[in-house]
């Protein structure tokens, strides 16, 4: 009995202890623990407007997210998180899905149609990117890197005016080329294939900003009209 008790006194203690601690706390008004966040940027390669949710927080509250486009880099939590997409103006959800983000890291989020099976996580070697442009002595360059990002297409070849830097075969859904440098400043033509085809399905003029980090990216199927049609966007990686 008498050891029963002692613990008994030994919790109650603890707990008293524990009380005065939180008391303490609360009126020294310590400031809460702040998450840790590092940079994510969402691309809508899906033909609808979409609006994406963390932890059922939106997170891209200064705009819908239009077809072909990407938020920017925005900061988001750390560690596994549950994300959730929506189409804009209604409360159709596209999918939901965990992902798991490290700190100090730039990611990209690839959205291609509407299942998790077609969303994919990349991280963004800006440093690489930057070390690129730092050796270009003439100051005339951008990097720039492809993605396949329609989960429908197939197989993809890609090439552009020069044929030198950006010639990439056989690249499946979900591929991502490492950055290269392209001349900035002046149009670029560029062209898309299906794999082992020398007839491109998209034939498109760009123009790049020298010192600039570009991302080419493919979006809709080769059937599709409007926002769905079979085409490439292009956004910048500058944070």
């Amino acid at each position: 009995m008498i050891a029963v008790r002692s613990e008994k006194l030994y919790y109650l203690f603890l707990l008293i202890i524990g009380f005065f601690v939180l008391s303490s706390c609360k009126n020294k008004d310590y400031p809460l623990p702040s998450p840790l966040v590092t940079a994510l940027t969402v691309v809508n390669a899906t033909p609808d407007t979409i609006n994406f949710f963390v932890n059922n927080t939106r997170q891209n509250n200064l705009s819908n997210l239009y077809s072909g486009g990407a938020t920017g880099y925005l900061p988001v939590i750390v560690g596994t998180q549950n994300y959730e997409f929506k189409k804009a103006g209604g409360p159709n959800v596209l999918f939901t899905d965990q992902f798991t983000l490290d700190t100090s890291t730039y990611y990209s989020l690839f959205v291609g149609a509407g299942s998790a099976a077609d969303a994919f996580l990349t991280v963004d070697n800006l440093a690489n990117a930057d070390t690129l442009l730092a050796h270009d002595a003439t100051f005339t360059t951008a990097a720039v890197r492809f993605v396949n990002a329609s989960p429908s297409v197939g197989m993809l070849d890609v090439t552009e005016d020069k044929g030198d830097t950006l010639n990439i075969k056989n690249s499946a859904f979900k591929y991502v080329s490492p950055y290269v440098l392209l001349k900035g400043g002046t149009t670029k033509e560029l062209k898309v294939f299906l794999s082992g085809s020398t007839t491109p399905k998209i034939d498109t003029l760009l123009v790049l900003q020298s010192g600039l980090i570009y991302t080419i990216f493919t979006k809709g199927t080769l059937n599709g009209t409007g926002n769905a049609a079979f085409s490439v966007g292009l956004i910048t990686n500058t944070p």
